[in-house]
């Protein structure tokens, strides 16, 4: 279950009530002991900044953003600081992507980063086809080269569909470890 199952803007300080338990957690439990803030609310928004930023659910309402977007909305939207030093927290941040979300996970996110940098280099190149110059040397135009980039598009498209698809098993229970390597029987597929 994810943990924005209880997040509403109107919750924003209610981190630690409905997640207890985090608060015994290093690295979390040093952020709680060291917010003074009335009810603890400054590492609350903070707890939430780290949900709304990795966690890949139905109930992120960032979660189609890519990092550095969702971090301009979180600072304002969530955090109320528009001054926000996401350095300051990083241990925070790297420990919740390492412990809260699964390696398909990872790969979706770092994915989706790398398609919307390359989407963006894409339409930032005009094309061009090959001329002289005025010396007599052949300039290569781009022409070739965003169409064979264009052409690979299908293919991260693919991989991405092909995460999404692990996620969901895994998500759904479908991907469950077998020991020994094994294959599942009928009855686990739940055929039978």
């Amino acid at each position: 279950m994810s943990l924005l199952a209880n997040f509403d803007l109107e919750n924003l300080d209610k981190f630690w009530i409905f997640y207890p338990s985090y608060t015994t957690i290093v690295p979390y439990k040093k952020l709680y002991k060291e917010d003074k803030s009335k009810n603890k609310k400054n590492s609350s928004r903070i707890m939430w900044a780290a949900c709304l930023l990795y966690e890949l659910c139905d109930e992120n309402p960032f979660g189609k953003l890519i990092e550095k977007e969702k971090k301009e909305l979180i600072k304002e939207d969530i955090l109320k600081n528009k001054n926000f030093d996401w350095k300051k927290h990083e241990e925070i941040f790297i420990f919740f992507k390492n412990t809260n979300i699964s390696q398909t996970e990872k790969s979706i996110i770092e994915l989706e980063e790398k398609l919307k940098e390359r989407t963006d280099f894409i339409m930032g190149v005009e094309y061009s086809l090959d001329e002289y110059n005025d010396e007599g040397k052949l300039v290569k135009g781009t022409a070739d080269q965003l169409d064979k980039m264009l052409a690979q598009s299908d293919k991260m498209f693919a991989l991405m569909e092909k995460l999404k698809e692990q996620r969901q098993k895994e998500q759904d229970g479908l991907l469950g470890e077998i020991k020994g390597g094994r294959e599942e029987s009928f009855i686990e597929k739940q055929i039978l």
